[in-house]
């Protein structure tokens, strides 16, 4: 399932890590460590398609006030030892549009 979104713009970042790529993604305009609550529910449709369709990537929403939404395995963890998460100022965001293939037909 896809989620019943047509389409939502999101910022990204990549870091390769044993074989892997880790995104870690948010909504456009919301500080990952600030107070406010970001809508994640759009970007939890994002991660499960992405992470589906793409073998080696791994997700990781980015919601406020610091906190992360992962899987909690022994490789995430060893992930963020060697990655501590930095505030969002400190790394180069990209944007990018997910578009539900299933609905952008719809009029």
């Amino acid at each position: 399932m896809s989620g019943r979104i047509r389409a939502m713009h999101y910022e990204f970042r990549d870091t390769a890590y044993q074989g892997k790529i880790i995104r870690h993604i948010k909504a456009i305009g919301v500080d990952s460590h600030g107070r406010c609550i970001a809508p994640v529910t759009q970007l939890h449709v994002i991660r499960r398609v992405l992470e589906r369709t793409h073998e080696t990537l791994v997700v990781v929403v980015m919601t406020s006030q610091g906190r992360v939404l992962a899987v909690r395995s022994a490789f995430m963890q060893a992930f963020e030892q060697a990655h501590p998460c930095l505030y969002d100022a400190s790394y180069q965001w990209q944007t990018a549009n997910y578009r539900n293939p299933s609905l952008s037909q719809v009029g």
